[in-house]
Order: structure tokens, then sequence, then C-alpha cells
């Protein structure tokens, strides 16, 4: 036997090493990372995001402000459009009535007033053609007839008065069922608002 041993099996343990150092050797693994997508925070640092939902339902648009809302609304703006012109012509026609009473009393003041002084004349020059201007009878029929036409001044101007106070209530009623009227058609409004916007 040589010193050096069999080199017939040194040569079959090198091969065999070397063939074991080739077993050993592994593939790199694939890498598993997930990249995920990034967004900032209000505080300025990042933090991941989920994605886009695909195929999802369309985000229904945010509900305006009521204000807004009624601003844009075109049959609530007719509605009101029309309650203006509306009170605007009760107005006027009531401005005319008055004009027509305060016309009215007005002339029929100045009637009486007239009448008073010819009635007067007459009685004066009666008494005076039978020489009573200076009786008591006389006097007696003057005081009856200024307090009589006191009277009838006074019915004149009541009436006058009882005839505007009418029209005022009658405005003011006007006005109090347009105001019922605009708040139905406010609320009318705000019922379509929620329909559309599911608020």
């Amino acid at each position: 036997m040589s010193i050096f041993g069999d080199p017939t099996n040194s040569a079959s343990r090198v091969t065999a090493a070397a063939g074991a150092g080739t077993n050993m050797v592994t593939k790199p693994k694939a890498s598993s990372t997930i990249v995920k997508k990034a967004a900032a925070t209000n505080s300025g640092r990042y933090q991941a995001t989920g994605g886009v939902p695909s195929g999802g339902a369309p985000t229904a648009p945010a509900a305006p402000d009521l204000n807004t809302f009624l601003n844009q609304d075109t049959g609530y703006n007719q509605q009101m459009r029309d309650f203006s012109n509306a009170l605007q012509q009760f107005l006027a026609d009531v401005t005319r009535r008055k004009g027509t009473m305060e016309s009215d009393y007005n002339a029929s003041s100045k009637a009486m007033g007239d009448q008073k002084v010819l009635d007067l004349d007459n009685m004066e020059d009666d008494f005076g053609a039978r020489g009573m201007i200076r009786s008591g009878l006389y006097g007696d029929a003057v005081g009856k007839y200024n307090t009589e036409f006191d009277t009838r001044s006074q019915e004149l101007g009541r009436k006058k008065t009882e005839a505007m106070s009418s029209l005022d209530q009658e405005q003011g009623r006007y006005q109090s069922q347009q105001t019922l009227q605009q708040q139905a058609a406010r609320e009318a409004a705000i019922r379509r608002r929620a329909e559309q916007y599911g608020v």
C-alpha cells in the first residue's frame, strides 16, 4: 500500500464531496412583498390605502344646503314670483279702493257743508220775513239744525272709518293666507330635495 493511500479512493471521495456541495446549492425564493399605495394624512405622514373597488356603485352627489337648493329650484321660485305679483296687485287694489273711499267722503262732507249754508240762509230768510229773527224760536231752530248736522257728519266719518278698517282686515287676511301658501311651497321644495338626495 502506498503511503499516500489509495488514489482511487481519494478521487472518489473528492468527487463525492464535490457532488455533495453541488446538491446543497439552493435557488433564491421569489419575493412575496405586496406593494400598496400610500396617501398623505392630515399630519403629513403617509399611510397605506386600499385600492378602489372595481365595478362598485357610483357615489351619489352631495346634497346642496337648503338655501342653495331653494335658489335653484325652478318650481319654488316660480311660485314665489306668482305670490309676489298677486300681492302687489292686491295691495294696488286696496290702495285704489281706499283712495275712492277718501274721495267719496270728502265729496259728501263738502256737499253737506254746502247744504248747511243754504239751509241756514233759508231759515234766516224765513224767520226774518216773519219778523221772528230775534226770537227764541229762531235760535232753537238753528241749534236743532246744527245738532242734526253734527250727527250726520259723525255718521259719515264713522262709516268711512269702518270701511277703511274693513279693507285693512281684508289685507291682513290675504297676507296671512299667502304666508301659509309660501310656507307650503317651501315645505314641498324641502321634500323634493330630500327625495332627490336622500337627506
